[in-house]
């Protein structure tokens, strides 16, 4: 990864004010929903209403305490308080389960309640411009290249050439946010991808050798997938993504979990590669590891197998990433379902939003090796997670979604994602964008 820059576009606040946010934020709602609270809330209006009363009865005028008069004005006040407390609370609970399903003016979608936060078609269009500036075009081969560098920043640098992963997700992004601009060239982009695939088929990292690597294949077939590719050229893709990943040809990427994840959420949706599907499926499976904290299975970022028992350690990202490639296959059978019910469990029961980075080391012939740096953008896996399962089966689960998708929320400016050491991966905001609108399109309602 490169170092960090300065003076770069889209500031935005201290990572630690969205935290401190979002532990405010969930102080709150744990207080609300404590029993004891529940219990109270319900008393304040009478109860203040009582104490009212008592204090008219003990200042009102001595010759009126002759009257009953007295004991009526100190009920009437005692009714009054209890009343306008009573509205109130009512009128707040109104305004928030209206917030929490993003009702507001016609046209205006709220993105998330108690935030002060532009509407989702200000942010989406604030996104689409941030992608559409950072576009670059490379003409120094043959053919013109045209698509995204790894981050925002490296737009305004010379000689920056579009790269199979920055491509890739600025394609997926810009398909996510619709929308026609004439800046937007998607027939050149989805040419610049097939132009970008290694000598002998796939796709690979900058950081990568020139062999093609299954976690790249797969996120740019996705992409061409989502673009509607040429049909013969995206099954020759499949066939290669499926060639590269073998215990035999990458042994290490065959015990990851990002990896095996991440080419069985794309292969899992293509008919041509369901028996290879069937087969990641249950690697997945068989290589879940007992937490023994909470008595629970989940993933790590290894595979649990002979080589690996005793080194695998729970992680709360990739058991999320194993959760969604799961749900994108084959349900029927029951050792599925149990898994990722269990695995849904651990997270809840887990509670941690905290970003992780993976490296993945290859080795190559002649004593080299190639890297990947992986970093997994937590609140979004977690959120997009609870959005596919049935959340509401979960206790806690609809606590954790929130803060989920207020995070990323947070992460955000001016439509574009930052990384906590300040870098603005083009993969990132795809992950906020698609975890955004997925919410967007939960909570929606009809007008009416």
């Amino acid at each position: 990864m490169p170092p960090e820059r300065e003076g770069r576009a889209h500031p935005k606040p201290e990572p630690g004010a969205a935290r401190d946010l979002l532990g405010a934020s969930r102080l709150a709602t744990r207080l609300r929903a404590h029993p004891v609270i529940r219990l109270l809330i319900p008393l304040f209006p009478p109860a203040a209403g009582l104490a009212v009363g008592k204090a008219l009865l003990d200042y009102l005028p001595q010759p009126l305490s002759q009257d009953a008069a007295r004991y009526l004005v100190a009920a009437l006040g005692a009714l009054t308080i209890t009343s306008t407390l009573g509205w109130l609370r009512r009128w707040l609970d109104d305004r928030s389960s209206r917030a929490g399903t993003n009702g507001g003016d016609a046209g205006v979608t709220p993105l998330l309640p108690g935030i002060q936060s532009p509407s989702t078609n200000d942010l989406f269009d604030a996104s689409r411009e941030a992608l559409l500036n950072a576009v670059v075009a490379d003409a120094s081969g043959d053919d013109e290249l045209i698509g995204w560098t790894h981050f925002y920043h490296e737009a305004g640098e010379r000689g920056r050439r579009p790269t199979a992963i920055g491509t890739c997700y600025g394609l997926k992004s810009m398909l996510l946010l619709g929308g026609t601009d004439p800046r937007f060239r998607q027939h050149r982009v989805v040419e610049t991808l097939w132009q970008l695939q290694v000598p002998e088929g796939g796709w690979s990292a900058r950081t990568q050798s020139t062999v093609g690597r299954p976690e790249v294949t797969a996120w740019v077939l996705s992409a061409l997938l989502q673009a509607g590719g040429d049909e013969e050229r995206v099954a020759n893709a499949v066939q290669r993504c499926i060639e590269v990943l073998d215990p035999k040809a990458d042994p290490v990427g065959w015990e990851r979990t990002f990896v095996v994840a991440t080419t069985l959420s794309v292969l899992g949706r293509v008919a041509a590669a369901a028996s290879f599907s069937a087969r990641l499926r249950d690697l997945l499976l068989s290589g879940m590891v007992r937490d023994p904290e909470h008595r629970l299975r989940c993933w790590g970022e290894r595979l649990l197998t002979g080589t690996t028992e005793g080194q695998v350690v729970p992680s709360v990202p990739h058991t999320a990433r194993a959760i969604i490639a799961l749900r994108r296959t084959d349900q029927t059978d029951g050792g599925t379902g149990r898994a990722v019910n269990e695995a849904v469990r651990w997270l809840v029961a887990k509670h941690d939003l905290a970003n992780q980075t993976e490296h993945i080391r290859r080795e190559l012939p002649e004593f080299r090796s190639e890297s990947l740096v992986v970093k997994h953008f937590t609140a979004a896996w977690i959120a997009r997670m609870l959005m596919l399962v049935e959340e509401d089966r979960y206790e806690g689960s609809g606590e954790l979604l929130h803060e989920a998708v207020q995070l990323v929320h947070q992460l955000q400016r001016d439509g574009v994602w930052e990384w906590d050491n300040k870098d603005q991966p083009i993969w990132m905001t795809y992950q906020g964008i698609a975890t955004l609108r997925l919410r967007v399109l939960r909570t929606s309602r009809l007008p009416g």
